[in-house]
């Protein structure tokens, strides 16, 4: 369900949570999904969408499929229906209007009326509701197992590096507390929970689920990454120093926090970042060897270089470039044993455990 422009959740590392009421209407149901809040985790502002869809009985199960698919692309937090209120994407936006790479506020968006599947129809009672939250990405953004340098080669790899990446954990807390607000009866957590299938990962976005006190950090206390004010690559965004300047930001980032936990029942499904590293490769001895280690690559080979220009990024082809250890100039970082990749029915029943909920048997796994 394309609404405005949409967001390649991947890139931005963002939260999609949708909270959707079913309606009883004279001669069928109505599903109604309202959309608000998009968190802006690198600046820290917050701008607003909001969207009506109405579906017939026959088209309810159609959008259930696509709100569990086509919406991982969109980075938002969905919330209840209702008139505009002031800030929300109907009344204003935020848009880089010079191409400073700084939000400036902007004029608004309408609603659009979505009528494919159903006539508009008088609303005559609300039998549930119930919410999806997907694309969070949590993400070890000090892992030696990162490939940011890869980001700047362009597609397909534009999902190597995100400068909010640090605040990601906050970001799902965020879209918990907004949940939380509206009671929802079930939520469906719809892929792409984490983002390297790092065990530290999984344990940080399911204690924030849970809630309680939650620890980002990884490796030294602290920020050590490609972010870092003494960085000298000036193609990595560095908050302490380049505009816009947040200074202490990475430092506060890496602090345990609190966080107030779902209070819905949830139902997670899982998706290739929780499954495979970066969403692309599946884990294997050397590259946990790599996630695990002191280890950090900062350029490539000449024989990775000419991998990764003819997309040539097969498991096989990463096996025998690893086979001797990083591919390339690296530099020492702390090791930390929670990073150890995460084996995909070790996931699975991390989730099915946290949940209380996600069926009885695996699906095959085969294919990773």
């Amino acid at each position: 369900m394309p609404v405005g422009r949409a967001v390649d959740a991947s890139r931005t590392a963002g939260v999609l949570s949708s909270v959707n009421p079913l309606y009883l209407r004279p001669a069928a149901l109505n599903c109604r999904a309202d959309r608000d809040k998009i968190l802006s985790a690198s600046l820290g502002g917050a701008t607003r969408l909001r969207h009506h869809v109405r579906v017939g009985r026959k088209g309810l199960a159609v959008l259930l499929a696509l709100l569990a698919v086509g919406a991982a692309v969109l980075a938002v937090v969905l919330v209840r229906g209702g008139s505009a209120a002031p800030g929300e994407t109907p009344k204003q936006t935020f848009r880089d209007r010079n191409g400073d790479g700084v939000l400036e506020r902007a004029g608004g968006e309408p609603l659009v009326n979505r009528t494919e599947l159903a006539p508009r129809a008088r609303v005559v009672s609300r039998v549930a509701l119930f919410a999806q939250l997907t694309d969070a990405h949590v993400v070890d953004e000090e892992s030696p197992a990162r490939l940011e340098l890869l980001d700047r080669r362009g597609p397909p790899f534009t999902s190597a590096f995100r400068p909010q990446e640090a605040l990601s954990g906050r970001v799902l807390a965020a879209a918990v507390e907004s949940l939380n607000a509206l009671k929802p009866q079930a939520v469906v957590v719809t892929g792409d929970l984490i983002d390297n299938a790092q065990r530290n990962e999984l344990d940080e976005a399911l204690a924030i689920l849970r809630g309680g006190r939650v620890d980002p950090n990884s490796g030294a206390p602290g920020y050590q990454g490609v972010q870092a004010a003494s960085d000298p690559d000036p193609y990595y965004y560095r908050p302490d120093v380049d505009p816009p300047r947040h200074p202490g930001l990475l430092a506060r980032a890496e602090r345990p926090f609190q966080s107030p936990g779902l209070q819905a029942p949830w139902y997670p499904v899982v998706g290739n970042h929780d499954l495979l590293l970066q969403g692309n490769l599946a884990p294997s001895a050397r590259t946990n060897a790599i996630a695990t280690g002191d280890g950090k690559i900062l350029a490539l080979s000449s024989a990775a270089l000419r991998a990764v220009r003819g997309l040539r990024l097969t498991p096989a082809v990463v096996a025998r470039l690893l086979q001797y250890g990083l591919p390339g100039a690296s530099v020492r970082v702390p090791a930390d044993p929670r990073r150890r990749e995460l084996a995909p029915a070790e996931a699975l029943a991390a989730l099915r455990r946290a949940s209380g909920h996600g069926g009885r048997r695996p699906p095959s796994l085969s294919h990773l």
